[in-house]
């Protein structure tokens, strides 16, 4: 075609692409039309569209209650897509706000601040037909602040909004074109190759008459696959709900997939088809199409809070094919073994998330299977996303072979070792920029700012353990026989045969930690009034492998007696190390006849939690969903006073004939102490006024309480008929500011003349039972070694690995992550090569947390 004939073609689209534009705006804008709602307007005559709001003078609004709203009636239904609201004078304790359509009851939620309020509504939210708007501007009574009119439908909002999809789908249509102009040159490639072969020219050489071209078939077999995934994303696609999140990931993986096939259709029709440095640019769309597919189909999607871990993810996603493209030498089979492995991986994940509420990690698919046997259990069936993420698989797949098929590329580095040289060197450069986590708490928050790819990487770098030198499955059997053989009765007042063992009574309490005593500071009133004078009781520190946070290492470290001193820095073995069934306490106790529970008044799903515990023997688990009978809050967590009253309840609800075993984490005392006024009663006032801060204040003032509430518990129980051990023992430390650490450790330094390193580490503990047990002070233990303490107490039989550590704590009294205290009070730090006991106390926590298979009876 001449210059004279493109000319008009390119004008006739550029007037038609102007001309679909105009009309699609005002069809749009005469849809949803924009209108103001003035202040007397939305407030209604004498303030009758308001609800508990009072009405000031200057017109500022007090909310009443919990619950205030504006509802504002339309006069006839409208489209709502975009709604406005402009606030000013915003005090008080209000801080969140949340604007409604009604009648389909979709809404918004928002920070309340000063300025507008905007809100954008799609299909979800029923945005059509709304016949009036209702607006909830506070959460707490006292909330104050002005409202000066709201705007429905901002013009601009509603134009940008329609040339963003609008824009969109024209730049899809500019790449649908592309790759019918690449589908058409890799058919007359192929003729020209058939024609080369064959000798034949003319018609019956382009394959026509008799059947239709196999590159043809592909070309409209991927036509209908494309056309099923914008089916199946077709509402997130058209319509931006929610945090635009979704929104953004559908593109990128609708325009990326389709990148992608142009990209190999036109390097399967080039001349460059072999060569191997152009085969790893399809990683960059590859990259952009498998990041978004895993991540619309996790439990939580990525924030886009932080570009570096967006780059990190798309990187690990071009990183993948690209190895496998260096080692295979064949672009067909790494592409798609990439994204089979990245589809597998993604939609496994989609699944076990709906069921088990947290994403799948590698530990999950490394221990026993546990994974796979758990989805292999759930009923499968394709939604929206996953079958997009399917399809998107059958096409990489369907392109790549019919673009590329299976010819190996050209080599230009030095052969095969040279290739996988420089995959190596890639994956380790990669895999030392991993980043790594140290709150383990919540893993859906971790794949929501990380991305789901790199935190399931990072775990698997995190993870990595090492078999200790001399280590093998018979050498840990006898070390524990030599345990069993040694022990004798010497470890405890063994109940006589048909003895009904006593109930166990476990009570980790959130960070309770007496302070004044570990430090030496004086205050007006003694925080443990109670644990200090009772009598028939074990008291005294317990050294932690944590400090502020990391509640779940202690609770591992006592239910498993496995220390984290011989697992690696920074590990987190309830997110880490548990897929499959473990060795604990509990295990032990349901051999013995025990009736296990578990109840922690908050979430079920921190710490994986929900998941872990019935693999820790564990038969039942409370948490804040449970209906339990107390609800007494002390700030924004069930108090200590309540937990006990429920662990009360559960134990006369047991099972009648069997001894009782609870595990019980408590929440009244965690972190986030009020920095500007206790949010408690003061109860208890240190003497030196530079601990007077109200964190230190609220925080004395809460272990008080937990003290209060423990005595409660007890006298209930000296009571009960069955006998009864009640251990109770802090996870950490709280953290304090700068400011208040420095004064306790002068106050520390001052008492002992010297300060000790492990400070930060020690929590308290007591152990109480209603009938007579030898009765210590000044203890201190560590968490695994508390575990034995509690059986000797109760005169339960130990299993050999429980007389091992109580052999091991007479030797090392204490131990956590960074070292251990030997017996003349000497301290220790971590080592490399163990010796003696701790070299096998490595060896049999290897074997129970990496070596399972090998276990014997001498963890039963």
């Amino acid at each position: 075609m001449s210059s004279r004939g493109r000319n008009p073609f390119l004008l006739l689209i550029l007037a038609a692409f102007l001309v679909m534009n105009v009309v699609g705006t005002g069809l749009t804008l005469r849809a949803c039309p924009q209108f103001s709602i003035s202040r007397e307007a939305l407030f209604g005559e004498n303030g009758r569209n308001l609800k508990e709001f009072e009405l000031g003078e200057r017109g500022e609004l007090t909310s009443l209650s919990s619950d205030p709203w504006i509802y504002y009636a339309f006069g006839e239904p409208v489209n709502v897509r975009f709604l406005t609201v402009e606030v000013s004078g915003v005090g008080g304790a209000g801080s969140e706000a949340q604007l409604y359509l009604i009648p389909s009851a979709g809404y918004r939620t928002m920070a309340l601040t000063d300025g507008r309020l905007s809100a954008r509504f799609g299909r979800a939210q029923g945005y059509r037909g709304v016949s009036a708007i209702r607006l909830d501007l506070a959460t707490e009574p006292g909330a104050v602040l002005t409202v000066e009119g709201a705007v429905v439908n901002d013009r601009l909002a509603v134009i940008l909004d329609f040339q963003k999809l609008y824009l969109s789908a024209w730049a899809l249509g500019l790449l649908a074109v592309l790759e019918v102009l690449g589908w058409r040159r890799l058919f007359m490639l192929r003729q020209e190759e058939r024609r080369g072969s064959s000798g034949r020219s003319g018609p019956a050489a382009m394959g026509f008459p008799r059947k239709w071209p196999p590159i043809l078939a592909a070309a409209a077999l991927q036509a209908i696959l494309k056309a099923g995934i914008l089916w199946t994303l077709r509402k997130p696609l058209m319509d931006n709900d929610g945090a635009g999140r979704q929104h953004l990931l559908c593109w990128m993986f609708v325009l990326g997939l389709e990148v992608f096939t142009i990209m190999s259709l036109h390097l399967g029709a080039g001349r460059k088809r072999k060569n191997i440095w152009c085969s790893l640019g399809l990683a960059v769309p590859f990259s952009f199409v498998w990041f978004s597919a895993a991540e619309l189909l996790n439990l939580a999607t990525f924030d886009f809070q932080t570009p570096l871990y967006l780059v990190l993810n798309l990187v690990l996603c071009a990183l993948v094919p690209a190895v496998f493209l260096l080692v295979l030498g064949n672009a067909a089979l790494a592409f798609s073994g990439a994204a089979l492995l990245f589809g597998v991986l993604s939609v496994a994940n989609h699944y076990y998330g709906a069921l088990r509420n947290n994403p799948l990690e590698y530990f999950d698919i490394a221990n026993a299977g546990t994974a796979v046997h758990v989805l292999g259990n759930y009923s499968l069936s394709l939604d929206g996303v996953s079958a997009a993420a399917v399809l998107a698989l059958l096409v990489t797949v369907l392109t790549l072979f019919s673009a590329l098929g299976t010819a190996r590329c050209e080599r230009r580095l030095r052969g095969f070792l040279g290739n996988v040289a420089l995959a190596a060197a890639a994956a380790a450069v990669f895999a030392a920029k991993l980043p790594t986590f140290d709150n383990f708490s919540n893993l859906q928050i971790i794949t929501r700012e990380k991305g789901y790819l790199l935190s399931f990487a990072s775990f698997i770098k995190m993870g990595r353990v090492k078999t200790p030198e001399g280590y093998t499955a018979k050498r840990a059997e006898e070390i524990l026989e030599t345990a069993l053989d040694g022990a004798g009765n010497e470890t405890g007042l063994l109940r006589e045969a048909g003895d009904r063992y006593p109930n166990l009574i476990v009570i980790m309490n959130e960070t309770l930690a007496d302070l004044p005593a570990i430090y030496g500071f004086e205050t007006d009133t003694d925080v443990f009034p109670n644990i200090h004078s009772m009598d028939n009781a074990v008291r005294g520190k317990v050294l932690t492998s944590v400090y502020g946070g990391g509640t779940a290492n202690t609770e591992y470290e006592f239910l498993t007696g496995n220390s984290l001193y011989f697992l690696p820095p920074g590990s987190s073995p309830y997110v880490q190390y548990m897929g499959s069934v473990q060795q604990s306490l509990a295990w032990k106790l349901k051999e013995l006849g025990y009736q296990t529970a578990a109840y922690h008044p908050y979430l079920p799903i921190s710490y994986r939690r929900s998941s872990v515990y019935p693999l820790l023997g564990l038969d039942a688990f409370y948490s804040e969903e449970d209906s339990l009978p107390h609800e007494e809050y002390l700030r924004t967590y069930v108090s200590d006073r309540a937990d006990f009253k429920n662990v009360i309840h559960l134990y006369e609800e047991r099972e009648p004939g069997r001894p009782f075993f609870m595990f019980n984490v408590t929440m009244q005392n965690h972190g986030g102490y009020s920095e500007d006024e206790p949010a408690v009663d003061v109860t208890v006032m240190p003497v030196d006024q530079e601990l007077q801060t109200p964190q230190m204040l609220e925080y004395l003032s809460l272990i008080r309480e937990s003290d209060a509430a423990f005595k409660e518990l007890t006298v209930y129980f000296s009571e009960a008929e069955e006998d009864t051990v009640i251990l109770m023992f802090g996870d950490h430390q709280p953290s304090m500011d700068e400011g208040v650490s420095e004064f306790m450790d002068q106050k520390l330094e001052e008492r002992d003349g010297e300060l000790d390193s492990q400070r930060r580490y020690y929590a308290s503990f007591i152990l109480w039972a209603n009938f007579d047990i030898q009765e210590m002070s000044d203890v201190v233990t560590s968490p695994g070694f508390l575990r034995p303490l509690l059986l000797e107490a109760a005169g339960v039989p130990l299993n050999a690995y429980e007389s091992f550590l109580f052999e091991t704590a007479a030797a090392y009294p204490a131990m956590n992550a960074f070292g251990c205290f030997d017996a003349s009070g000497q301290w220790n730090s971590r080592m490399e090569d163990e010796e003696g006991v701790l070299e096998e106390y490595q060896y049999l926590v290897y074997q129970n947390v990496f070596d399972k298979k090998s276990m014997g009876e001498g963890y039963r």
